[in-house]
């Protein structure tokens, strides 16, 4: 201490960075653009709107693939479920069928 001022003699520094690996190590950062809250609001609702949309496309894939293979409407069925999350563990399921029975049909 020099009075009130603390004077240091010796520092170890630790560099912090935003990324690991920098292409390039002589760029910085020099700013940092921030969201308002209005701009927050409009990306999630478009992040909504587009979820809704991927939903509705989901459920026709799921009533093609139904036809596809024949699938009755009224059949129990778990992989045509529509229980909200499972929905798209069956959305999967679905498509890994129909990518092994191209696979069979092409070997054909």
């Amino acid at each position: 201490m020099d009075g009130k001022v603390r004077r240091l003699k010796e520092l170890r520094l630790w560099e912090v960075s935003i990324a690991t690996f920098p292409m390039n190590e002589a760029a910085m950062v020099t700013s940092v653009k921030g969201v308002s809250d209005a701009d927050r609001a409009k990306h999630l609702k478009a992040i909504g709107d587009h979820r809704k949309a991927i939903d509705r496309h989901q459920k026709a894939i799921h009533e093609h693939l139904k036809a596809l293979y024949d699938v009755p409407d009224d059949e129990d069925d778990p992989a045509f479920e529509d229980d909200g999350d499972d929905e798209s563990k069956a959305f999967v399921a679905e498509m890994a069928k129909l990518a092994k029975a191209a696979t069979e049909f092409a070997a054909l």
